[in-house]
Protein backbone atom coordinates (compact mmCIF):
# COMPACT_ATOMS: atom_id res chain seq x y z
CA UNK A 1 0.00 0.00 0.00
CA UNK A 2 1.20 3.34 -1.08
CA UNK A 3 1.42 6.47 2.02
CA UNK A 4 -0.07 9.10 1.39
CA UNK A 5 2.33 11.77 0.37
CA UNK A 6 3.87 8.54 -2.08
CA UNK A 7 -0.23 8.46 -3.64
CA UNK A 8 -0.24 12.15 -4.29
CA UNK A 9 3.06 12.31 -5.89
CA UNK A 10 2.29 9.15 -8.10
CA UNK A 11 -0.89 10.91 -9.16
CA UNK A 12 0.88 14.00 -9.92
CA UNK A 13 3.45 12.02 -11.88
CA UNK A 14 0.65 10.48 -14.11
CA UNK A 15 -0.96 13.79 -14.64
CA UNK A 16 2.27 15.18 -15.74
CA UNK A 17 2.84 12.22 -18.19
CA UNK A 18 -0.41 12.56 -19.83
CA UNK A 19 0.05 16.52 -20.07
CA UNK A 20 3.69 16.48 -21.40
CA UNK A 21 2.18 13.43 -23.79
CA UNK A 22 -1.01 15.81 -25.06
CA UNK A 23 1.21 18.81 -25.35
CA UNK A 24 4.11 16.52 -27.20
CA UNK A 25 1.13 15.60 -29.56
CA UNK A 26 -0.74 19.02 -30.22
CA UNK A 27 1.03 20.51 -33.21
CA UNK A 28 1.09 16.85 -34.51
CA UNK A 29 -2.34 15.59 -34.16
CA UNK A 30 -3.93 19.13 -35.00
CA UNK A 31 -4.74 19.26 -38.74
CA UNK A 32 -2.58 21.75 -41.25
CA UNK A 33 -5.30 23.88 -41.53
CA UNK A 34 -5.95 24.14 -37.40
CA UNK A 35 -1.98 24.48 -37.09
CA UNK A 36 -2.24 27.76 -39.67
CA UNK A 37 -5.59 29.10 -39.02
CA UNK A 38 -5.17 32.68 -37.44
CA UNK A 39 -7.20 33.86 -34.65
CA UNK A 40 -8.87 37.05 -33.36
CA UNK A 41 -7.48 37.53 -29.56
CA UNK A 42 -11.10 37.66 -27.64
CA UNK A 43 -13.40 36.94 -30.07
CA UNK A 44 -16.30 36.96 -27.50
CA UNK A 45 -15.08 40.70 -25.84
CA UNK A 46 -15.12 38.70 -22.85
CA UNK A 47 -12.09 41.17 -21.55
CA UNK A 48 -13.28 44.22 -20.62
CA UNK A 49 -9.52 45.87 -20.79
CA UNK A 50 -8.37 46.96 -24.14
CA UNK A 51 -5.06 45.76 -25.67
CA UNK A 52 -1.64 47.95 -25.74
CA UNK A 53 -1.59 47.71 -29.31
CA UNK A 54 -4.06 45.62 -32.16
CA UNK A 55 -1.74 43.31 -32.58
CA UNK A 56 -2.16 41.83 -28.78
CA UNK A 57 -6.31 42.22 -29.10
CA UNK A 58 -8.62 44.28 -29.00
CA UNK A 59 -7.42 48.41 -29.37
CA UNK A 60 -8.94 51.46 -29.75
CA UNK A 61 -6.49 54.71 -29.36
CA UNK A 62 -9.97 56.52 -28.81
CA UNK A 63 -10.45 54.47 -25.75
CA UNK A 64 -7.43 55.82 -24.36
CA UNK A 65 -7.85 59.14 -25.08
CA UNK A 66 -10.59 59.07 -23.21
CA UNK A 67 -13.17 59.60 -26.03
CA UNK A 68 -15.07 56.58 -25.58
CA UNK A 69 -16.13 54.41 -22.45
CA UNK A 70 -15.57 50.59 -22.56
CA UNK A 71 -16.98 48.33 -20.38
CA UNK A 72 -18.35 44.33 -19.94
CA UNK A 73 -21.86 43.98 -19.96
CA UNK A 74 -23.71 40.88 -18.77
CA UNK A 75 -27.11 41.98 -18.92
CA UNK A 76 -26.57 42.34 -22.91
CA UNK A 77 -24.83 39.08 -24.25
CA UNK A 78 -25.37 36.98 -27.08
CA UNK A 79 -23.15 34.50 -25.80
CA UNK A 80 -20.54 34.01 -23.17
CA UNK A 81 -20.61 35.76 -19.75
CA UNK A 82 -20.99 39.50 -21.24
CA UNK A 83 -20.47 41.70 -24.32
CA UNK A 84 -18.45 44.95 -24.48
CA UNK A 85 -20.32 48.00 -24.23
CA UNK A 86 -18.56 50.91 -25.89
CA UNK A 87 -19.66 54.18 -25.39
CA UNK A 88 -19.22 57.32 -27.00
CA UNK A 89 -17.92 60.14 -24.27
CA UNK A 90 -16.41 62.48 -26.68
CA UNK A 91 -17.36 62.43 -30.15
CA UNK A 92 -14.06 63.10 -32.93
CA UNK A 93 -14.28 66.47 -34.91
CA UNK A 94 -15.88 66.38 -38.23
CA UNK A 95 -13.45 65.38 -40.63
CA UNK A 96 -11.72 63.42 -38.16
CA UNK A 97 -13.10 60.26 -39.43
CA UNK A 98 -15.34 57.92 -36.78
CA UNK A 99 -13.80 56.34 -33.34
CA UNK A 100 -13.15 52.88 -33.94
CA UNK A 101 -12.03 49.46 -32.32
CA UNK A 102 -9.28 47.31 -33.99
CA UNK A 103 -7.39 44.06 -33.88
CA UNK A 104 -4.64 43.03 -36.57
CA UNK A 105 -4.64 39.35 -37.40
CA UNK A 106 -1.14 37.87 -38.68
CA UNK A 107 -1.23 34.83 -40.85
CA UNK A 108 1.22 32.12 -40.07
CA UNK A 109 3.26 30.54 -43.45
CA UNK A 110 0.26 28.33 -45.65
CA UNK A 111 -2.10 29.63 -44.17
CA UNK A 112 -5.69 30.16 -46.37
CA UNK A 113 -6.31 33.23 -47.68
CA UNK A 114 -9.98 33.80 -47.83
CA UNK A 115 -11.89 34.36 -44.98
CA UNK A 116 -15.02 35.47 -43.54
CA UNK A 117 -15.56 37.79 -40.54
CA UNK A 118 -18.30 38.51 -38.41
CA UNK A 119 -19.32 39.99 -35.25
CA UNK A 120 -22.68 40.45 -33.10
CA UNK A 121 -24.16 44.17 -32.90
CA UNK A 122 -26.43 46.34 -30.77
CA UNK A 123 -26.91 50.18 -30.34
CA UNK A 124 -27.99 52.50 -28.84
CA UNK A 125 -28.88 54.95 -32.50
CA UNK A 126 -30.00 54.31 -35.68
CA UNK A 127 -26.27 55.77 -37.21
CA UNK A 128 -24.92 52.81 -38.57
CA UNK A 129 -21.80 51.16 -37.73
CA UNK A 130 -19.04 50.00 -40.39
CA UNK A 131 -16.70 46.85 -40.14
CA UNK A 132 -13.89 46.73 -42.34
CA UNK A 133 -10.34 44.72 -43.18
CA UNK A 134 -7.57 46.32 -44.44
CA UNK A 135 -3.92 45.39 -45.18
CA UNK A 136 -0.95 47.30 -45.45
CA UNK A 137 0.97 48.63 -48.92
CA UNK A 138 4.26 49.53 -46.89
CA UNK A 139 2.63 52.61 -44.62
CA UNK A 140 -0.89 53.01 -46.92
CA UNK A 141 -3.68 50.81 -45.94
CA UNK A 142 -5.36 49.73 -48.82
CA UNK A 143 -9.38 48.11 -47.94
CA UNK A 144 -10.08 44.96 -48.65
CA UNK A 145 -13.79 45.17 -47.60
CA UNK A 146 -16.49 46.95 -45.83
CA UNK A 147 -19.92 46.96 -44.67
CA UNK A 148 -22.24 49.36 -43.41
CA UNK A 149 -24.61 47.86 -40.49
CA UNK A 150 -27.99 49.52 -39.05
CA UNK A 151 -27.86 48.21 -35.85
CA UNK A 152 -30.89 48.14 -33.38
CA UNK A 153 -32.09 47.02 -29.81
CA UNK A 154 -31.68 43.70 -30.91
CA UNK A 155 -28.46 41.99 -32.15
CA UNK A 156 -27.61 42.30 -35.57
CA UNK A 157 -25.29 40.31 -37.19
CA UNK A 158 -22.70 41.93 -39.61
CA UNK A 159 -20.51 39.51 -41.61
CA UNK A 160 -18.12 40.36 -44.47
CA UNK A 161 -15.93 38.41 -46.96
CA UNK A 162 -12.04 39.29 -48.07
CA UNK A 163 -9.20 37.51 -49.57
CA UNK A 164 -6.29 38.67 -48.35
CA UNK A 165 -3.46 39.38 -51.45
CA UNK A 166 -0.73 37.50 -51.85
CA UNK A 167 2.53 39.40 -50.26
CA UNK A 168 0.57 40.16 -47.50
CA UNK A 169 1.22 38.37 -44.21
CA UNK A 170 -1.41 40.92 -42.17
CA UNK A 171 -4.85 42.50 -42.31
CA UNK A 172 -6.28 44.43 -39.78
CA UNK A 173 -10.04 44.28 -38.86
CA UNK A 174 -11.89 47.40 -38.17
CA UNK A 175 -15.35 48.58 -36.50
CA UNK A 176 -15.88 52.45 -36.60
CA UNK A 177 -18.43 53.35 -33.85
CA UNK A 178 -21.12 56.03 -34.24
CA UNK A 179 -19.75 59.93 -33.91
CA UNK A 180 -22.56 60.90 -31.65
CA UNK A 181 -22.23 61.40 -28.01
CA UNK A 182 -23.72 58.86 -25.74
CA UNK A 183 -24.04 56.44 -28.66
CA UNK A 184 -24.00 53.18 -27.26
CA UNK A 185 -22.67 49.95 -28.90
CA UNK A 186 -22.29 46.55 -27.47
CA UNK A 187 -20.14 43.87 -29.43
CA UNK A 188 -20.04 39.79 -28.96
CA UNK A 189 -19.33 37.00 -30.73
CA UNK A 190 -16.95 37.34 -33.47
CA UNK A 191 -16.04 34.89 -36.07
CA UNK A 192 -13.37 34.26 -37.91
CA UNK A 193 -13.43 31.65 -40.80
CA UNK A 194 -11.88 30.14 -43.65
CA UNK A 195 -13.09 30.13 -46.85
CA UNK A 196 -13.59 28.37 -50.09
Amino acid sequence: MTSGIGFVMERFASRLLVAAAWLACAPACSSPAERVRPLLIDPGFENAVLAPSPVRGWYSDDASAGRLRITSDSSARREGAGSLRVEVVEPRDPGEGRASLSQVVTLSPGAPRRYELSVALRASVAEPLRLAVYVWDGNEARELATQDVAAGSDWTPATIRFEVPAGHDRFGVFLYLPNSQGATVWLDAARLEARS
